[in-house]
């Protein structure tokens, strides 16, 4: 397990046995650029720090803002399977928690939080996609647009020039 508290923008400590590992993959992704239609857009990924916010989406824009945060910040966060709070405001107002419908984009509502009931509700989505006839998860088209992104973060880091997606 490789979940350990950082010891230096290099090293990493484990937390099982206390023994420090030199950390030789890139954990933080910096993306900022403009969209088509004139918005502008920051995206900040990281990875490999306890003791920052685990999960934290923000979209501000010119009415006001949305924010999506653990619903619990004191347990793992994990995007597929943990549970979220949706908050928002207008103009220059605090941000509130929002209620959220009963069922979400096509999401059944989950009655606990946690692996076994969102593994349910996979299997849900992928009953309803074998009927319906569609496709409810990734397929290689999907796969080759990443990776063309991936492609281009990479040549932007390597020569420090901006790049047109």
């Amino acid at each position: 397990m490789v979940n350990g508290a950082p010891i230096s923008a290099n090293k990493l400590r484990l937390s099982i046995t206390g023994k420090t590992i030199p950390m030789t993959a890139p954990d933080q992704v910096l993306l900022s650029g403009v969209l088509q239609n004139g918005a502008v857009v920051s995206v900040h990924l990281k990875g490999g720090t306890t003791n920052a916010t685990r999960f934290l989406l923000e979209i501000h824009g010119t009415e006001g803002a949305l924010a999506i945060v653990p619903a619990d910040p004191r347990q793992e966060t994990y995007i597929q399977v943990s549970e979220f709070t949706v908050r928002g405001a207008q103009g220059r107002n605090q941000l509130a928690d929002l209620s959220m419908p009963e069922a979400t984009a096509g999401f059944p509502p989950r009655p606990r939080p946690g692996f076994r009931s969102t593994s349910r509700s996979y299997y849900r989505r992928m009953a309803e996609g074998i009927r319906e006839g569609k496709s409810v998860s990734p397929d290689f088209d999907l796969a080759v647009n990443r990776h063309k992104l991936l492609d281009v973060i990479q040549k932007a880091s390597d020569t420090g020039n901006r790049q047109i997606l």
